[in-house]
C-alpha cells in the first residue's frame, strides 16, 4: 500500500509539473503576441519616422511590412492592421473607357459598307427597311437601332453632324462619302429598279444590291 501511495504521489506531482509548463508556455506566447501588436501599433502611429528607423524596428521583431500596405481605416479589434484588398483591386481593375460617339460612329463606317440609322418604333424607318428587304445586299446591310443603343442619343447627334440628317431613317454609304443618301421620303417615289441602280452606283464596288422580289 505504501508503494502504491508513493507511485500515485509521483503521478500527481508529474501532472502538476506538466500543467505548470503548459501554463508558462501559454503566458509566454501571449506576451509575444502582445509585443507584436504593440509594435504594429507603433508602426502605424509613427508614419513620419525615418525609413531607417522603421527598417531597424522591423528587423528587431522579425516583421516585414510596409505602411503603404496598411489601410489605416481597417484596424482590427486588437490594433492589428488588416491588409486592404482595395489597393490591389484598384491596380488590377480595368478602367472603363468613357463613351465617345465619334469613336463609335467611326467604328460603324469602317466596318460596314451600307448602313441605315433607324429607330425600331419609327414607321418611316420600318418603311425604308421593308423596301430594302426586297434586295439581297452584299455585304449585309447594317441597321443601327438608335433607340436600342445605350448611348443612342449621343450617337444620333454625332450622325447629324457628320451626315447632315438628324431624323431617321438615315441611309449612308461610306464609299460615296458621309453625306446622307436619304430618308424614307427620298426613296418612297422610286421603284425597286431605280433604288437598285441608285445604290449600286453609290456603292462603287464596295457593296451590291440584287433584287430578289
Amino acid at each position: 500500500m505504501a508503494i502504491l501511495n508513493k507511485r500515485l504521489a509521483k503521478i500527481v506531482v508529474g501532472l502538476i509539473l506538466v500543467i505548470t509548463v503548459i501554463n508558462l508556455f501559454l503566458l509566454s506566447s501571449n506576451s509575444n503576441n502582445k509585443n507584436t501588436v504593440n509594435h504594429l501599433n507603433q508602426l502605424i502611429s509613427s508614419q513620419k519616422s525615418s525609413p531607417k528607423q522603421q527598417s531597424d524596428d522591423n528587423n528587431k521583431y522579425g516583421i516585414s511590412i510596409k505602411l503603404d500596405d496598411i489601410n489605416l481605416e481597417d484596424i482590427g479589434a486588437k490594433g492589428v492592421p488588416l491588409l486592404s484588398e482595395n489597393k490591389h483591386n484598384q491596380n488590377n481593375s480595368t478602367v472603363t473607357e468613357e463613351y465617345s460617339a465619334e469613336r463609335h460612329f467611326n467604328s460603324i463606317i469602317e466596318n460596314n459598307k451600307i448602313i441605315v440609322f433607324s429607330k425600331s418604333y419609327c414607321p418611316f424607318s420600318k418603311g425604308l427597311k421593308e423596301r430594302l428587304s426586297k434586295f439581297e445586299i452584299t455585304p449585309e446591310l447594317k441597321i443601327i437601332e438608335l433607340d436600342e443603343e445605350e448611348n443612342g442619343s449621343e450617337l444620333q447627334d454625332h450622325v447629324f453632324k457628320q451626315t447632315g440628317r438628324k431624323t431617321v431613317p438615315n441611309l449612308i454609304i461610306p464609299a460615296s462619302g458621309l453625306n446622307s443618301i436619304g430618308g424614307f421620303d427620298d426613296f418612297k417615289e422610286l421603284n425597286d429598279e431605280q433604288i437598285q441602280k441608285k445604290l449600286n452606283s453609290l456603292c462603287k464596288d464596295t457593296c451590291h444590291l440584287t433584287l430578289t422580289v
